[in-house]
Order: C-alpha cells, then sequence, then structure tokens
C-alpha cells in the first residue's frame, strides 16, 4: 500500500514535470512567432556570436545551429508574408499586388 502511495505521487510529480515543460516550449514558441524581424536578427547575430565561441562544444554548436535555422525559416516566412502585402503604383495610378 505504502509503495502504491509513493508510485502515485512519483507520477503525479512526473506528470507536473512534463506539463510544465510543455507551457515552457509553448511559451517560448509563442514569443518566438511575436518577434519582429529586427529581433529575430539580432537572434541570429547571438547565435552566432556563441557559436564562434571557442567555450562552445560541438553539441552546443549543433544545437545553436538547428536554432538559428529555425530562426532563418520563421524570418523568411515573415519576409513572404510582408512581400504579399506591398503594393506597387501602376502606371495609371491604381494599386497592384506584387
Amino acid at each position: 500500500m505504502k509503495n502504491e502511495m509513493q508510485n502515485g505521487l512519483q507520477n503525479e510529480t512526473k506528470n507536473e514535470m512534463q506539463n510544465e515543460a510543455h507551457n515552457d516550449i509553448k511559451s517560448e514558441i509563442k514569443e518566438e512567432n511575436s518577434l519582429t524581424l529586427e529581433q529575430r536578427f539580432a537572434n541570429l547575430e547571438d547565435l552566432i556570436s556563441k557559436m564562434e565561441s571557442s567555450d562552445v562544444s560541438l553539441e552546443e554548436s549543433f544545437e545553436l545551429y538547428k536554432k538559428g535555422l529555425d530562426q532563418v525559416k520563421e524570418s523568411y516566412k515573415v519576409l513572404e508574408s510582408v512581400e504579399g502585402q506591398m503594393a506597387k503604383l501602376c502606371k495609371n495610378g491604381e494599386l497592384e499586388e506584387i
């Protein structure tokens, strides 16, 4: 009976920790999605600086590289969206989507 209670508490604690980690990831994703292009580029510069540091292991460099690729992909999506919203003035004075 005592072991069952301990196992139940351990499982509860494990589930709570997993839920917290999941919420942290969701929060991080939400923050990344609300970044401006300038903030994204600044993040990329920070990642590059960290990768250039001699204190970073190969594994850490690889993780930073993957984060950088994600930032580049998201920046590209933002740029595509902005490009789609831009309009140019035609010769006849009407606005036309690019």
